[in-house]
């Protein structure tokens, strides 16, 4: 249950590895397919959580997406991330 994220197009590898089954996940229109038929939900959302699993739909949404998604590094090694200034 390592952290995951996908950007836009990156919602292929999850779905081809079989990881995305009942998943909700936003990306780019063009990937809604692909990420159907591997039996994920799609959202149209700068940022969809679905547990260890983050997505955003492309990087026009990094200001929604970056965030959430240190937060849930962070949880996962169980201290802060060091900031670079």
């Amino acid at each position: 249950n390592k952290p995951v994220a996908s950007v836009c197009h990156g919602v292929e590898i999850p779905a081809y590895a079989g990881c995305v089954q009942g998943r909700k996940m936003a990306t780019v229109p063009k990937c809604r397919f692909d990420l159907e038929v591997a039996g994920g939900i799609f959202v149209d959302a700068p940022c969809v959580i679905d547990g260890n699993l983050i997505s955003g739909r492309t990087y026009h949404d990094s200001g929604s997406f970056v965030g959430p998604w240190i937060a849930l590094l962070q949880a996962s090694i169980g201290q802060p991330i060091a900031s670079s200034h």
